[in-house]
């Protein structure tokens, strides 16, 4: 079949040609603005925890001194701040990844609890300590909750999008994946 061959197909063929590639943009489009979305609901979730991360760190520092009598309370959190960290920092370079976040989602609740129990462990010397804290941390915890919550809510519309007929032909020929919600 020549070049003279393929301009005698009938008009109905290159209708509809024109109609799949013109689909195919369309939809491959449509999963990458999905995407974005989410990979930038994930970026703005890091940033806050980053913050949060700060705000543990210079609460934190002064308590887990060896002179102060509730080291032991406050070096709970390094550990689990430090694996936060750790997967926080691996889940960013590949946001979506399931793996990733199965791992980041963990540290996360990790971390939760041993702030929660770091901050009720406080002794009644440091009460003041405490009873300061306590509100600062439950705003952020509200604020990470809301970001969550967004983020899966993205996730949720490109696992939608992925799994429609027949645009997961599509995500499956160019390599999308669906992904995982925290």
């Amino acid at each position: 079949m020549n070049l003279l061959d393929l301009l005698d197909l009938p008009l109905g063929v290159w209708v509809g040609a024109a109609l799949l590639i013109f689909w195919a943009v369309g939809a491959y489009n449509r999963l990458v603005r999905l995407r974005g979305s989410a990979v930038q609901a994930f970026s703005l979730l890091e940033s806050q925890w980053l913050r949060h991360l700060a705000w543990l760190d210079v609460q934190a520092m002064p308590k887990a001194s060896p002179a102060s009598p509730d080291t032991a309370d406050w070096r709970i959190l390094q550990p689990a701040i430090t694996q936060f960290r750790a997967c926080l920092q691996a889940a960013k370079i590949r946001p979506l990844d399931a793996s990733q976040l199965a791992a980041l989602s963990s540290a996360w609740t990790v971390m939760r609890m041993a702030c929660d129990q770091t901050l009720a462990a406080s002794s009644d010397a440091d009460a003041f300590f405490s009873e300061a804290l306590r509100p600062q941390w439950e705003q952020m915890m509200v604020q990470d909750q809301a970001a969550v919550t967004a983020f899966n809510a993205a996730v949720a519309e490109l696992n939608a999008a992925l799994r429609q007929f027949p645009a997961f032909v599509l995500a499956w020929l160019v390599g999308f994946r669906v992904a995982r919600p925290l």
